[in-house]
């Protein structure tokens, strides 16, 4: 059946048939429209609105951390010695492993170790990065026997 004769079958019936078949066809066509677009559409508005305020919390801590990083820091990084990681090793008692301690051109500095624990020496990088403020530009590691390794590092001002 072509479209032509379809719409010469349409227009051939009584006013009353038409009006039996079409106003149903059309209710139903709305309910369904409203059932498949209305409805989740309505649900989602729903749900993204209640959502909203935690996105712009969340945004706003986000927008603070950003700040607070691209601001200058308040206390200026402490300047780079080697009699700063010096006092450390003293500190640490890591002398007597024989570090060598070398200065290097651009404020940095080579520390070398031929054999350390390595639970020794982890408490020193964290004591220089952290609580002195010396920012571990290289490292190198090398496991000799048991816990002991070989352990080089340069060292440079500034932050973590």
């Amino acid at each position: 059946m072509s479209a032509h004769a379809a719409i010469a079958a349409w227009r051939n019936r009584p006013a009353q048939e038409r009006w039996l078949i079409g106003l149903p066809a059309v209710l139903l066509l709305g309910a369904v429209l409203y059932i498949a677009v209305w409805e989740p559409l309505h649900g989602s508005i729903a749900r993204l609105r209640g959502a909203l305020p935690a996105l712009e919390a969340r945004r706003a801590v986000i927008v603070a951390q950003a700040a607070e990083l691209r601001a200058p820091s308040g206390a200026a990084a402490p300047a780079f010695s080697t009699a700063t990681v010096q006092a450390a090793l003293d500190r640490r008692q890591l002398t007597g492993a024989l570090p060598t301690l070398e200065t290097m051109d651009g404020g940095r500095a080579r520390l070398a170790f031929a054999k350390v624990p390595f639970h020794a020496v982890w408490p020193l990088l964290q004591d220089l990065q952290v609580d002195r403020g010396i920012r571990i530009v290289s490292l190198r590691v090398d496991r000799l026997d048991g816990g002991n390794v070989r352990l080089e590092a340069v060292l440079g001002a500034g932050e973590r």
